[in-house]
């Protein structure tokens, strides 16, 4: 699962954000308009979107609403066109974790450490989808590959919610 969800249509603006996130180790998704947020937000759940306010098919605003209705547990973060924090929304609150400072601090404050352990998880998740794909499917094969039973195998891809697959 990511952990955040960055909407930006410059990449011009949104490279040096994806450059800091992957920089201090965060799993994120990219998105360039509203309606590819909405489909990101609605295939998974993000625990911080950070969205600009201007978006050529929608605004910040409406995805604010959009995230509080369909993920109410994300913490959602509006920039200006300059790059500073507009608005910030905890759970569907406006105000609710008032905040000024770079956007760094406040990834590192939403997030905290608990961010940090979804990295493993995530990288065993891919490599049980790349064993699975290289084996077509074949889950005797994949655990093999993986140096794993297939009983750990079985157990795994229930956790990651990939036991429909293969």
């Amino acid at each position: 699962m990511s952990t955040i969800l960055l909407i930006d249509a410059d990449p011009v603006s949104r490279r040096p954000l994806e450059a800091m996130l992957a920089g201090e180790g965060y799993r994120f998704d990219s998105a360039a308009s509203a309606a590819e947020a909405r489909k990101l937000g609605g295939m998974r759940q993000y625990r911080l979107v950070v969205t600009r306010l201007e978006l050529p098919d929608g605004d910040g605003l409406d995805l604010l609403r959009w995230f509080a209705e369909h993920s109410p547990d994300a913490f959602v973060v509006i920039l200006s066109g300059f790059g500073s924090i507009v608005s910030t929304v905890d759970g569907g609150r406006p105000g609710a974790a008032d905040f000024s400072g770079d956007l760094r601090q406040l990834v590192r404050r939403t997030l905290g450490a608990s961010a940090r352990p979804l990295r493993w998880k995530e990288i065993e998740r891919a490599a049980i989808e790349d064993a699975l794909h290289a084996n077509g499917g074949n889950r005797t094969h994949a655990a093999r590959q993986l140096g794993i039973s297939l009983r750990k195998l079985q157990y795994r891809l229930k956790e990651y919610g990939l036991a429909e697959s293969g």
